[in-house]
């Protein structure tokens, strides 16, 4: 019996701790060309007392490679973390993901994409903009996935062109220098 009662308990607290956050760690995106590329810190952590603490801002910066093999800072952001960017190879445009969707449906709180130049946000989007049929969501006991799984999505292409697919099978494909909406298809 207490076996039993043993492995339930490993069974519910891995699927408690499967339903955390990531954590946040330093992380470099290059452009498709690797010419530029975007780093992202996030918030300092430090144990206090046992108890992991954050302070400080969450940051990033975009640089340019030189011919030399030098890189050049272009721009900075800061007050945000993203786990998936997409920066233009002339390091101008970045494409930020939105992170942990909370709750149970999409809301318009919650970040989709949203898209900056030279470190100014131009164009949001949430998820309940993107996701036109609620339901088909996947959810988990705090949150919900809205993004289809497919391998080559999202993705920017060589036109400047950023395509994302939503969970209930629309294409969307967005103009990353203004942000604006191209083309939603029903796939």
């Amino acid at each position: 019996m207490r076996c039993i009662i043993f492995a339930i308990i490993i069974v519910l607290s891995g699927q408690l701790h499967a339903d955390s956050p990531a954590r946040q760690t330093a992380r470099v995106t290059a452009s498709n060309l690797g010419s530029a590329y975007f780093v992202m810190a996030p918030k300092k952590q430090h144990l206090l007392n046992g108890v992991l603490k954050l302070k400080g801002d969450a940051h990033g910066k975009a640089f340019k490679l030189n011919e030399a093999g030098g890189s050049k800072l272009l721009w900075e952001v800061s007050g945000w973390y993203a786990f998936s960017v997409f920066i233009s190879d002339d390091g101008k445009y970045l494409v930020r993901m939105g992170n942990w969707a909370q709750g149970i449906a999409p809301s318009e709180e919650d970040l989709a994409v949203s898209f900056y130049k030279e470190g100014v946000e131009i164009r949001r989007y949430s998820t309940k903009e993107l996701v036109k049929n609620p339901a088909d969501v996947k959810r988990t006991t705090s949150h919900y996935f809205w993004q289809a799984e497919e391998l080559d999505l999202p993705m920017l292409n060589w036109n400047n062109e950023f395509r994302v697919k939503t969970i209930d099978g629309y294409l969307y494909v967005f103009d990353i220098e203004s942000g604006n909406l191209i083309s939603s298809d029903k796939q």
